[in-house]
């Protein structure tokens, strides 16, 4: 929503809350938002805690806040757990297309890495695309985790484990807030942080 429109409605004593995507500048606006950087940094745990040191993260449009703060938090961790630079690589990626791509260009100068990070299910699907092409066993040659709303991890085989950002409940809780706001007559502005669990299946080796 652009600046002009929200003040705007703020004028008119109008309640807005703004969910998941939520730009800095809306610091007095109420909001349902995900920890991002919190999010990758447990994918990206769950991958380093099982003694993996090469790896490899997959991020959207790099313009896009979200894809940088989950590049933050997988460079937080492999930090934390003191992983090589000359063993970390990371991409931005358009699309799925460009994921599969640079992937396989990665494993074909450098080898198979021992863990994949995917922050969204459209780099998991690019992920997944090049690693059936080559035919890669997971998780005994490669372990995989994914940042998603749960639906895309569970069409793979083995099921890929992922950190939770369930849609409906950033949904349910924007909803639940506009309501508070209609009945307090929009007198305050709150801030809603949605907890994102591991949910583990079967891709990374321990």
């Amino acid at each position: 929503m652009e600046d002009d429109n929200f003040q705007s409605l703020r004028n008119y004593n109008i309640p807005v809350v703004f969910l998941d995507r939520v730009q800095n500048d809306k610091k007095n606006a109420s909001k349902v938002v995900v920890d991002d950087q919190k999010a990758a940094e447990r994918a990206t745990i769950s991958l380093l805690e099982t003694g993996i040191q090469r790896v490899i993260g997959f991020f959207g449009n790099e313009n896009l806040q979200i894809c940088q703060k989950r590049r933050q938090g997988f460079y937080r961790q492999c930090e934390a757990y003191k992983i090589s630079p000359k063993d970390i690589q990371a991409y931005y990626c358009e699309n799925s297309g460009e994921t599969r791509t640079i992937l396989l260009d990665s494993i074909q100068t450098y080898g198979p890495p021992e863990g994949i990070f995917a922050m969204s299910d459209e780099t998991l699907i690019g992920v997944m695309q090049a690693i059936y092409e080559l035919d890669l066993k997971v998780p005994e040659q490669v372990s995989i985790v994914a940042i998603s709303d749960g639906e895309f991890p569970e069409f793979f085989n083995p099921k890929i484990t992922y950190v939770e950002t369930s849609g409906y409940k950033i949904g349910k809780a924007a909803a639940e807030l506009l309501m508070k706001l209609i009945e307090n007559e929009n007198k305050y502005s709150e801030q809603i942080i949605i907890d994102t669990p591991l949910i583990q299946r079967a891709s990374i080796r321990h």
